[in-house]
């Protein structure tokens, strides 16, 4: 397409010089004076009628549809360019909806999770506090059983020391108490 365009632009030029050769016409040359350019005066009209006469099939035939020719290349490219644009929107748009969308499905699996954590660490806590209170149940309950064992075996022992302190008593003085 551009080598065919760097034609066109080529040949015009080429066409114009080829053009101005044709009408040109050998100098007239007489004896007192060089004429370069013949004196067209009465050829101006007939070369004026000729151009109005032309102008009309050339722009049937030529102008009107080149110029069709590059206005649907334009609406085309324009169309193009529009519809490019209007996806591209909607690319942006859809792109936006879908970075909120994770967004809002980061913060609230966020949420979820601190709410797991603050869940877990109260159920820890609450274990825990269980947990302590059990033990300390356990510890008095020792603590008392053994307390209880304490005053039963000093009872016992009492009870026992009495009754070997009087048996020896009795076997030391020989007679019973």
């Amino acid at each position: 397409m551009r080598n065919r365009a760097a034609q066109h632009r080529q040949i015009g030029p080429a066409i114009f010089f080829f053009a101005l050769l044709a009408i040109a016409s050998p100098a007239w040359a007489s004896d007192t004076n060089l004429v370069l350019l013949p004196d067209w005066t009465g050829l101006l009209p007939l070369l004026m009628l000729l151009f109005v006469a032309l102008m009309f099939p050339a722009n049937a035939l030529l102008f009107k549809p080149i110029f069709r020719i590059l206005d649907e290349r334009e609406e085309r490219t324009t169309g193009t360019r529009q519809r490019a644009g209007k996806i591209m929107r909607d690319a942006e748009q859809t792109l936006a909806k879908y970075e909120l969308a994770v967004r809002e499905v980061r913060e609230e699996a966020e949420r979820d999770r601190k709410s797991a954590v603050a869940e877990a660490r109260s159920e820890n806590a609450a274990l825990t506090a269980a947990a302590r209170e059990q033990a300390e149940r356990e510890v008095d309950n020792a603590t008392r059983e053994l307390a209880e064992a304490l005053i039963e075996a000093r009872q016992l022992m009492r009870g026992q020391a009495e009754s070997l302190a009087s048996e020896a008593a009795e076997r030391v003085l020989g007679r019973p108490l």
